[in-house]
């Protein structure tokens, strides 16, 4: 499998799937399924962001591929609630799809030369899909383990998804990346060591729960995604 085709066939999936969809979006899907026009316009969206990524015109099968898995998956997904398993599952569907396409397309249609932009030892193609991991993606992640868990009532994650919790675990989540991708562990210890003394005062107990569960999720995600970063790099050295 062609790794450069892999990690773009993924950018255009994470930037469509996550960054080109809104939650009054989502929520037409999950509320009028199958008759929801955002349904089929995200699909094509998914399709078109990836034959952007590999810019060759004999893709165009697979493209259509493509949009049609996104939209058979997103439709059977549109029935369901909105639960963590679902949510896992329809990723893994997604990325399934993608390893398949990229091993068959490798084979049958070649691709392109290894994306020599790198910072050292870390590839920056690499790193950009990590970081954009840690973002948005990683906050639906977050909200729907606290969801499952009952960490925090469900009505203030999903009045305002954008929150500045939100905010401040995609900062945090950054900062991690960042300090684990250049080995500066002890920097991710200091910002943990900050955030405690800043939380220590507040006095109700779920809220410590929620800041709590929201801190170690993110640090883990972001030191998993870290030391992805580094051990995948110098496959596209």
């Amino acid at each position: 499998m062609n790794h450069d085709l892999f990690l773009m066939l993924l950018l255009a999936h994470l930037i469509g799937d996550f960054y080109c969809q809104t939650d009054k979006t989502c929520a037409d899907k999950r509320r009028r399924k199958w008759r929801s026009p955002h349904l089929y316009f995200h699909s094509v969206v998914i399709g078109v962001l990836s034959f952007v990524a590999v810019w060759k015109i004999e893709f165009l099968p697979w493209m259509l591929m493509l949009i049609a898995s996104h939209l058979l998956i997103d439709g059977i997904k549109s029935g369901r609630e909105n639960k963590l398993e679902h949510f896992l599952l329809d990723q893994a569907l997604h990325l399934a799809v993608i390893v398949i396409i990229a091993m068959i397309c490798t084979c049958q249609i070649g691709w392109m030369q290894t994306i020599n932009l790198n910072i050292g030892a870390i590839n920056l193609p690499v790193f950009i899909t990590a970081l954009l991991l840690c973002l948005k993606p990683a906050n639906l992640l977050v909200r729907c383990v606290l969801e499952k868990y009952h960490i925090l009532e469900e009505e203030p994650l999903q009045k305002e998804p954008m929150s500045v919790g939100a905010l401040i675990g995609s900062l945090e989540r950054s900062l991690f990346l960042l300090f684990v991708v250049m080995g500066q562990y002890g920097a991710v210890g200091f910002i943990l060591a900050a955030k405690s003394i800043i939380r220590y005062k507040e006095g109700s107990t779920r809220k410590t729960e929620y800041v709590l569960a929201g801190t170690l999720m993110s640090l883990g995600i972001a030191v998993a995604t870290g030391v992805l970063v580094r051990l995948l790099s110098p496959l596209f050295l």
